[in-house]
């Protein structure tokens, strides 16, 4: 059996469940992908579902691999993810910021400069 688009499907199904940098990520998928052409070399006759059953759920695997990590990987990837959501944060405000100050700064100007138009009444006096 060649590989083909269950075996493609499987790959993609772990990647989705992988949750950490692109570089693990891809030594993970590389890992595997050469795990599963060995398996079939050795099982020409293989079926998809075999493949799925000898390497298990596509999350369990993935959650598998992940667990393997040492404490180190693990922190680092919190850190990061903390890292991103903070700039991410600190984004927003800036805009909000931004946009607020030049929504009074037009407003003040807008004010400074308006034309106020004002109406006389000549009426005669008797």
């Amino acid at each position: 059996m060649k590989k083909n688009k269950e075996l493609t499907d499987y790959c993609k199904a772990v990647k989705k469940n992988l949750h950490c940098s692109k570089q693990l990520k891809k030594e993970i998928l590389h890992a595997l992908e050469s795990d599963i052409e060995e398996y079939l070399e050795q099982n020409p006759d293989t079926t998809a579902e075999d493949v799925r059953e000898h390497f298990g759920d596509p999350a369990d695997f993935a959650r598998e691999s992940l667990s393997v990590l040492d404490d180190e990987e693990i922190q680092r990837q919190i850190s990061k993810s903390k890292f991103i959501k903070r700039i991410v944060l600190i984004a927003v405000i800036i805009i909000c910021l931004v946009f607020t100050t030049t929504a009074i700064w037009v407003i003040v100007e807008n004010s400074r400069t308006a034309i106020y138009y004002y109406s006389e009444e000549i009426g005669e006096y008797e």
